[in-house]
């Protein structure tokens, strides 16, 4: 696709970082919001996918929020760099974006908290680590004991230098009769 003259093409690729950061933001907020109010991330992930909220993004990196598999297909440090690349083309050209300046505070976070070489899909940790709930518990693991190994002492880190966090059982069931926000 021709974009336009030049410079449409840093402005296309802008608008796409744009899109899925915040694409990736919100699932992940989603699957949180789920857990938190005792419903299956899985099952909230597979029901989106069968009417408009279904995406590239929910299917591929929603996937890997749920498995916790934050290998580096585009490193959080990068898509960091991007978002700064979006709000400076943003500021230059006068448009607002206030949804994506939160998403670029989000992105930021991942490299203070030392997790700028995973997946921006591992932005969903963030969200996790916020509201004390985990999506994806190691088989095995039990409460609050497992740690997850440091980019030290393993290649295939998911998260560095926190607990994995299984869900309790205020996450896991939820009886009808609870009181819920929703009314």
């Amino acid at each position: 696709v021709h974009a336009g003259p030049s410079g449409a093409g840093q402005v296309t690729k802008a608008c796409n970082q744009l899109v899925i950061a915040s694409a990736v933001e919100a699932v992940g907020e989603a699957f949180v919001l789920a857990a938190k109010a005792g419903v299956d991330p899985a099952k909230v992930r597979e029901a989106l996918l069968g009417g408009f909220a279904g995406s590239n993004v929910l299917e591929v990196h929603g996937q890997r929020m749920l498995d916790g598999a934050f290998e580096p297909g585009f490193r959080s440090a990068l898509m960091a760099k991007d978002g700064r690349i979006v709000l400076s083309a943003a500021d230059g050209f006068g448009a607002p974006i206030p949804g994506f300046r939160a998403v670029a505070e989000r992105l930021e976070a991942m490299l203070t908290a030392g997790r700028g070489d995973l997946d921006y899909a591992a932005l969903v940790t963030l969200l996790e680590d916020e509201a004390g709930v985990a999506l994806h518990v190691e088989p095995g693991s039990s409460a609050g004991s497992t740690a997850i190994p440091t980019a030290a002492t393993s290649s295939s880190t998911t998260r560095p230098g926190r607990p994995r966090r299984p869900p309790t059982s205020a996450t896991t069931s939820r009886s009808p009769s609870t009181a819920s926000p929703l009314g």
